[in-house]
Formats: C-alpha cells, sequence, structure tokens
C-alpha cells in the first residue's frame, strides 16, 4: 500500500485592529495607518530605537502589510462581518477554521473574540 504525501498550500489571512491612541501627541504619531493594508510604525523621539537610527544601527521607521487593517473606529460587528463570518459558516459546514487573536495584555481580544453577554450578531 503506498501513501501519498499531499500539500494543501493556503493563503492565511492576517488582519490588524488598531487600538484608539493615547491622549499624548507621543502616542499618536507613533502609528499610522497608511491605507488598509498598510501601517506605518515610527519610533518615538527621545527612544532607544530613535537613538540607534540616528547612530546608523537600525531604523527608525517600519511599515507592515496586512490582508486588511481595522481603524480605531471599527465596531464589533464591522470586525466580524469582514474577518470571522465566513470561517464561522465554513465551520458550521463541517470544515475546520482558525481563529487566532494575539496581542498585549487588555487590548480587546477576549472582547473581540466572545464579545458581551448582551452582543449577538446573526450568521
Amino acid at each position: 500500500m503506498t501513501q501519498e504525501n499531499s500539500v494543501c498550500m493556503q493563503s492565511v489571512d492576517m488582519d490588524l485592529t488598531c487600538l484608539p491612541p493615547g491622549n499624548t501627541s507621543l502616542q499618536q504619531a507613533c502609528v499610522v495607518i497608511e491605507n488598509s493594508q498598510t501601517v506605518t510604525l515610527n519610533a518615538p523621539k527621545g527612544s532607544a530605537t530613535m537613538k540607534s537610527s540616528e547612530k546608523g544601527i537600525g531604523m527608525s521607521l517600519h511599515k507592515f502589510s496586512f490582508s486588511q487593517i481595522f481603524g480605531p473606529d471599527t465596531t464589533q460587528a464591522e470586525l466580524f462581518e469582514n474577518t470571522v463570518k465566513n470561517q464561522m459558516n465554513d465551520f458550521l459546514d463541517g470544515k475546520n477554521a482558525l481563529i487566532f487573536s494575539y496581542g498585549v495584555t487588555n487590548a480587546g481580544k477576549t472582547f473581540t473574540i466572545q464579545g458581551t453577554d448582551r452582543s449577538t450578531i446573526s450568521l
């Protein structure tokens, strides 16, 4: 009996949700949403990263690309519709699905995945 090795190549959607900036101008200037797929991180003035970049070691600006970027004004319903809904429907139809939320403590990961007791969105 021969066993075939089959490889399934699929892309993974990597979405980013940006929280509202803090009240300081420093926090507001560090993260810039360029468009629906690109975010730029600027090193804060006086930070170790900025000082290193001024010495020619490293960079003070970093660009990252995502499948989709959701700004601070995005509602839970919009986030669900654009990221999770299709996977949930596929899962309910018997297909495999993985929804993974990653971020710092108190960033809203659990709320993003579970919502509240009162929040319901129909599929």
